[in-house]
Formats: structure tokens, sequence, C-alpha cells
């Protein structure tokens, strides 16, 4: 008896933040805060710091890329990113899979553009970068690491990136 009602002394004083919930943004990071529409997504170099030979702008999810960004108060952070044009296919697993679309084929799996992942999110105002800590992802590496994007604000308008060599810009969903 003596236990449970230590326990249930520890659950109540104890704060939540210290079972490893994100802390919830404040001040001017708290503008991001809600679900933003993925509108842009260019680089002129990927990341590895390679330029495009001709020093053409990239569009590896289209022109007119599908996504959605979402900032909680409480500091978590989920991405999702594709290319409307993806095939129309499904990568089988097991025999569960949507049975009603074709199945990809190897060049399919190469060319689908979809990279998504979550994690929590600080925000160093002095440099203007948001820091995504992922906890995981959709298999594209970014599991365990910390994305740091330089970004703005303007109105419902949020742009992420050096505007120089990479852009993504989104809009405010209603």
């Amino acid at each position: 008896m003596r236990l449970l009602v230590c326990a249930a002394a520890f659950a109540v004083l104890v704060p939540a933040t210290s079972w490893g919930q994100a802390a919830a943004p404040r001040g001017w990071a708290a503008q991001l805060v809600g679900t933003w529409r993925l509108v842009q997504f260019e680089d002129k170099e990927n990341a590895a710091g390679i330029r495009d030979a001709a020093g053409r702008t990239v569009y590896k999810y289209g022109d007119m890329p599908l996504g959605l960004f979402i900032y909680t108060a409480e500091g978590y952070v989920s991405i999702q990113i594709a290319n409307p044009a993806n095939p129309k296919c499904v990568l089988k697993i097991d025999e569960r899979d949507a049975v009603n679309l074709p199945v990809c084929t190897a060049a399919q799996r190469e060319a689908r553009a979809f990279t998504a992942y979550w994690g929590t999110y600080t925000v160093d105002m002095a440099a203007g970068v948001v820091v995504h800590h992922v906890k995981s992802d959709s298999g594209n590496g970014y599991a365990g690491t910390e994305q740091r994007r330089p970004f703005r604000l303007d109105g419902d308008r949020l742009v992420i990136g050096d505007g120089t060599t990479w852009t993504r810009v989104l809009e405010r969903v209603r």
C-alpha cells in the first residue's frame, strides 16, 4: 500500500516533460505552431553541397509538391512531402497491402519521391533557425539527427532554407 501511495505521489508531482515530452514553444517560436501546406520545394544543390552541373533549379517533388509541416504547441513536428507524380502502385510487403493497385516495379520504387519524419523541435531565435530533433522517419536516414533549418515568417507564409541554394515555401492552413 505504501508503494502505491508513493507511486501516485510521484506521478502527480513529477512534471510530464521529465517523461520525454517536448517543451511547449514560447514567444516568437509559438508563431510556428500550426499546419503548413508546402507550395514550393527547390534546390540548387543537394545535401552534400553538390550543385546541379548546369546550374538549374531542381524540383525533386515536382513543380507542385504535396506536403504538410505540422508544428504543435507541445513542441512536436511532423513533416510529409511527396511528388504528386509518384507512380500509382504499392510497395507490397504482404497480402494485406492495397490489392487493387499494381505492385511497384524496381524503376517505380526508385522514382518515388516521398519523405516523412517526426520528432520535436526547438527554435534558436537569435540564429533564426528551427531545429527538428528527428525521432523516426520514412527510411531516408533522418532518424536520430538534428535538422537545423533557417527560416523566416512573413504573415501566413513560412520560408525555410537559405534562399540561395535551397528553399521551401509553405502557407498556413486555416
